[in-house]
């Protein structure tokens, strides 16, 4: 990929987008591409608990005031997967770019010690 600024903003985007895990009777949102790593808390007929879910696969669930839960239920979450994924994109880019400031520093010192002899 020649324009790496995109590609790196759009895997950020996509990412991010899979992190929220909300399902309600009014509203559900849930985005995987890929792996899914979930951790949530769910409330159903006055059962309270803390739940995980792997998932592999892709699928989409966007409900607004037409959720398929259709008892009393809540679940709230985030999945993990892409959270680690944006820290290491993170941590990659930083990087790559003191890689590359060393690089042109020594190029210039290189530069500077070739201009005094």
């Amino acid at each position: 990929m020649k324009d790496k600024k995109s590609g790196y903003l759009l895997t950020y985007i996509v990412q991010i987008l899979q992190v929220p895990y909300v399902i309600t009777n009014t509203i559900t949102y849930s985005f995987v591409s890929g792996l899914q790593l979930v951790f949530f808390v769910n409330y159903s007929s006055q059962i309270f608990g803390f739940n995980t879910r792997f998932w592999m696969g892709s699928y989409a669930n966007i409900y607004l005031f037409d959720s398929p839960v259709s008892e009393p239920f809540s679940a709230l979450g985030f999945n993990v997967l892409p959270i680690i994924i944006v820290l290491y994109l993170v941590n990659y880019q930083f990087k790559q770019k003191a890689q590359k400031g060393n690089q042109d520093y020594i190029a210039d010192n290189a530069d500077n010690a070739d201009d005094h002899k």
